[in-house]
């Protein structure tokens, strides 16, 4: 079974959104692991907009569980020990998830879990001569909106304030790593604990504010009254440090650590299971040694009243001596039969205790043979497609097809592509020259007026101008704090405009590379901009809704056109 899962019907046809819808997708190509829902398709729906086809999970996420289930150690630590599994695979692979709560978990029917919405990871250390076209991390809009604080928020600030790093929440891009998500699976077991994340705001923005400031005593007093094992409750403490060294290093660390806790919780239990049926035992047996002794006192002074009596009633007295003998031994054949009873129950306990651990570990080991051979399969299934998938693509170039042929070896998943890949790539490549300096995926490109320039805009916030021959690196344009999203030449060659993601636009000296005028008005990102033919004005288009001119020499502005919705 399958779910498709759709781009929302506002963001079609936005470009930098659709890159990061196909962004998730080749993600999640490279994360093969059962608690990562695989994604088996990329494709677009008839009315345009691109879907992802993934693996189905019969359940409810982890949020909705929660508010119905309500917080609790027995109940969630197995269920976070597999979230803290799954993602540290995907830190072992060097991809960090960045918007880990719990609405973006999964609790199948069986308990199975699944970390879904890879659509704000990154991969962490590439250089940029390893990245592929499109697959460096980038700052784009979610697809969700922004109407709570435990909704992932779209613009320049990634994540769910509610669960969010301090590094996350100042925007510091550069200081992300697997702490910052080791942090995000402390405010989810912070929320499996008490029933809510470490932050709770008034407003978005207020609940942003403490996160940046790391402002957790509210959420450690809530932990602290929680009821957890004190152990639980202090490695909790520490994913949530505001200082990420004091954190575990990765999710696989946590992973570590959880297991042994729940592992020592395990062995607690089943020894006060033991203690509790020795002392049962043992009290039987005490209480049967005491009858056995009041039995005995009570038949030695009987007999002696016996003794004083007269002789006339001697055989009578011997009677009821003989029955309270009787008495007595069978009260304690009872008492003895009691305690063995008791011996009996505490033995199957402990047998049925030494069955179920068997019976665990052995639904454990075919379970984990039944994920070995399902990704053994998987991975042969993916094999042979990828394989089939190359022969198209070398066919099609062979008709020369170029575009198809390359787009087939795009579609071929990131975790499959070996030397025979990157040898039909260089085959299929026409490219002159490749340009590389930029940290970051290259946004946008334009052509000096008379050819012998190239300029380029990119996620690292520069814009770079470049020797169109020889391809070398020319010019840096550093002044933007966020992304460049777009970038043009003036009619004569000598100005340059760039737009970018700090809501602001500029224009440079195409010789000496310093900033002439920066073009403030807007208040959301400027996606868009150009000269006009006579390079007297400037356009600018926003996600604000709407587009500006503006005085080409002096920077002002001349009109704002609204009207888009």
């Amino acid at each position: 079974m399958l779910a498709l899962k759709y781009l929302l019907p506002e963001f079609a046809g936005k470009t930098l959104v659709e890159a990061r819808f196909n962004y998730e997708a080749r993600i999640t190509a490279r994360l093969q692991h059962p608690g990562i829902p695989p994604v088996h398709e990329v494709g677009t729906a008839p009315d345009g907009r691109p879907f992802l086809a993934m693996k189905r999970i019969h359940g409810k996420n982890l949020a909705e569980k929660l508010e119905a289930e309500g917080p609790g150690v027995s109940r969630w630590l197995a269920v976070f020990e597999s979230i803290c599994q799954a993602v540290g695979y995907a830190h072992r692979h060097h991809i960090i998830h960045r918007d880990l709560k719990p609405g973006n978990i999964m609790v199948g029917a069986f308990g199975e879990v699944q970390v879904m919405d890879w659509g704000l990871a990154k991969v962490l250390g590439l250089r940029p001569e390893d990245v592929e076209p499109g697959d460096a991390d980038s700052t784009v809009l979610p697809v969700v909106d922004d109407s709570d604080d435990n909704k992932t928020q779209p613009g320049s600030l990634l994540g769910t304030p509610a669960y969010m790093a301090p590094e996350q929440a100042i925007g510091a891009i550069e200081l992300l790593d697997c702490r910052s998500d080791v942090f995000g699976l402390g405010a989810v077991l912070c929320a499996l604990l008490t029933g809510l994340p470490p932050y709770v705001g008034t407003t978005t923005e207020r609940t942003r504010m403490m996160a940046a400031q790391g402002k957790l005593g509210e959420a450690f007093a809530r932990l602290d009254a929680c009821g957890a094992e004190p152990a639980l409750i202090a490695l909790t403490k520490r994913c949530l440090a505001k200082d990420r060294d004091e954190r575990p290093a990765d999710a696989g660390k946590l992973a570590e650590e959880v297991a042994h806790l729940r592992r020592d919780a395990e062995e607690r239990a089943r020894a006060a299971e033991l203690e509790k049926t020795r002392e049962a035992v043992e009290g039987a047996e005490r209480q049967r040694r005491q009858r056995l002794r009041n039995g005995a006192v009570t038949a030695v002074v009987v007999t002696l009243a016996l003794g004083v009596g007269a002789s006339a009633w001697f055989g009578y007295q011997s009677s009821i001596e003989a029955k309270a003998a009787v008495q007595a031994k069978e009260y304690a054949d009872q008492q003895r039969g009691e305690a063995r009873d008791a011996q009996q129950r505490a033995e199957k306990s402990e047998a049925q205790a030494r069955r179920n651990a068997e019976a665990e570990k052995k639904a454990r080991e075919e379970t984990q043979l039944q994920k070995t051979n399902a990704e053994e399969q998987l991975r042969r299934t993916e094999w042979l497609v990828y394989a089939a998938t190359l022969t198209r693509a070398e066919n099609e170039f062979e008709k020369n097809n170029v575009g198809i042929a390359v787009n087939l070896l795009n579609e071929c998943q990131w975790n499959l592509r070996g030397w025979e890949h990157a040898h039909l790539r260089k085959r299929f490549d026409s490219s002159k020259r490749t340009l590389r300096g930029h940290t970051d995926t290259v946004t946008s490109v334009a052509w000096s007026p008379d050819g012998q320039r190239i300029l380029t805009g990119s996620w690292d916030g520069t814009a770079k101008v470049w020797d169109a021959l020889k391809g070398q690196e020319v010019l840096s344009l550093k002044g933007h704090t966020w992304p460049v999203t777009s970038v043009a030449w003036s009619p004569d060659g000598q100005r340059i405009l760039t737009g970018s993601y700090d809501n602001t636009a500029k224009v440079w000296d195409a010789l000496k590379g310093q900033e002439v005028l920066s073009l403030k008005g807007h208040t959301r990102w400027v996606q868009s901009v150009a000269w006009s033919p006579d390079g007297q004005r400037i356009l600018t288009g926003s996600y604000d809704n709407t587009a500006k001119v503006w005085d080409a020499l002096k920077g002002q502005e001349v009109l704002s056109l609204k009207g888009h919705t």
